[in-house]
């Protein structure tokens, strides 16, 4: 990513005015885990594929290495560093499309390294763990670093059709490879939310158990396998699906059990997203305001600024720094 990508998409916002609509069912995929978490184990284009083709719903569901991410430090990113490159389908010039992936791309790595914590940063020829961001059906990403030379974390989504090009969508990926599972299966879950199993896609059950495949073993994750970091349940975690994720028939699959909140919203970080990246990656629990940049060189805004009295006039003296004499330093 470049500058240039960086600075459209803060002047833009995270959802900008000229992006694609918001498409989140790329990330209820058959035969991923909570439809948008993928086992390391089989983390390849070669068999990601085929499991999307042959829509093999369990091919991605074997093993033991999803169940314990985010209490096993483990799966951290070392140094508070996250080497990250993007797909070459990316850099094509002159495509508007491709300009609006980047950007919200952009958009996303942005929102998670002003926390000033964890970072994203350019991979080098060194480093032989990073997230990849290439072009798939559907998006997803394992939980954490995978810690495989030849294995690595893997953030796809598609290139045909617009999927998960939204820069709230991407955190949602990016947080999965930070360490984050989804809000809805967490150990306390039930006292907050009501799942209407009634409504929910024949095959998709295990989305909201614990690597459950019949639909009467339904669990929660228990705080043994997964870590809540000292928050409480959030309705507005960027990490919670929306209430029709994997209906059958738009009817909702969750309802909040507190009246008047909503559920599933992509548009940034919540307080409690913060609190968890900030505590998960040891950083301290508050923000810090950024500093604002300082002008390397005092100059005039103005042309005029010689004119008798334009220095008399505080909104003057302004633009005038250099002629007024009120440079900074």
């Amino acid at each position: 990513l470049s500058a240039k990508d960086f600075m459209h998409a803060k002047a833009h916002g995270i959802d900008t005015s000229n992006a694609p609509p918001k498409d989140d069912s790329e990330m209820y995929n058959a035969g991923l885990y909570e439809g948008d978490i993928v086992d390391p184990n089989f983390a390849s284009s070669k068999v990601i594929g085929e499991m999307f083709a042959h829509r093999n719903d369990s091919a991605l569901l074997r093993g033991s290495s999803l169940m314990n991410a985010i209490r096993d430090r483990a799966k951290k990113w070392p140094n508070h560093r996250v080497p990250y490159v993007i797909s070459s389908t990316y850099t094509e010039r002159g495509v508007l499309l491709t300009c609006i992936r980047r950007e919200q791309i952009a958009g996303a790595v942005a929102m998670i390294n002003q926390l000033n914590c964890v970072k994203f940063v350019d991979k080098t020829e060194d480093d032989k763990d990073y997230v990849h961001i290439k072009p798939h059906i559907g998006c997803f990403s394992p939980i954490g670093r995978i810690g495989k030379e030849l294995n690595h974390s893997f953030i796809p989504y598609r290139v045909v059709g617009y999927g998960c090009v939204h820069s709230g969508l991407i955190v949602h990926e990016l947080l999965h490879a930070l360490g984050f599972f989804h809000e809805q299966n967490r150990a306390d879950r039930d006292d907050y939310i009501t799942i209407h199993f009634e409504n929910v896609q024949a095959g998709t059950e295990r989305r909201f158990a614990h690597y459950c495949l019949l639909r009467e073993n339904f669990e929660k994750r228990s705080v043994t396998e997964i870590d809540h970091l000292g928050t409480s349940y959030d309705y507005g975690s960027i990490m919670h699906y929306p209430a029709t994720a994997f209906s059958k028939n738009r009817e909702p699959t969750m309802v909040p059990k507190t009246t008047g909140v909503e559920i599933g919203q992509y548009e940034k970080l919540s307080e409690a997203d913060i609190q968890r990246v900030l505590r998960f990656y040891d950083c301290t629990d508050t923000v810090p305001e950024p500093t604002p940049p300082q002008p390397t060189e005092c100059l005039d805004e103005a042309n005029n600024c010689n004119e008798a009295g334009m220095c008399d006039r505080e909104d003057n003296r302004s633009i005038c720094k250099k002629t007024c004499g009120v440079c900074p330093g």
